[in-house]
């Protein structure tokens, strides 16, 4: 793991001490984090160089207690770094914040 990206597992441990990371099959970077913080998560990685916004998208596992996932996927164009944020959501409350004011693009996707 490089140096830069421990900076940024840093960042995001701060803002959420309870964020899970792993690295899936494709070497890919992916944090769970609180939907309670989303918004503060991303934001810290935006202060930090992840200016680019690639895609923003939803998932739905009906037979587990969080059902539906929200997956933030962000890129540091200078690192060539790319970051999976993701927040597991229950039927009851399922909704997060908007990052429309941190990434203009998150206008579209979020309809």
């Amino acid at each position: 793991m490089s140096d830069f990206f421990e900076k940024t597992k840093t960042i995001i441990e701060a803002v959420d001490s309870s964020a899970s990371y792993n690295l899936d099959n494709w070497n890919e970077h992916n944090f769970i984090v609180s939907g309670d913080v989303l918004f503060d998560v991303i934001k810290a990685l935006k202060q930090n160089g992840y200016q680019y916004l690639i895609d923003l998208t939803g998932s739905h596992y009906p037979d587990t207690e969080r059902e539906y996932q929200v997956v933030y996927h962000v890129q540091n164009l200078i690192e060539n770094t790319r970051v999976r944020i993701k927040v597991n959501l229950s039927a009851e409350k399922n909704e997060v914040a908007s990052i429309v004011n941190l990434y203009d693009g998150a206008n579209w996707m979020e309809r």
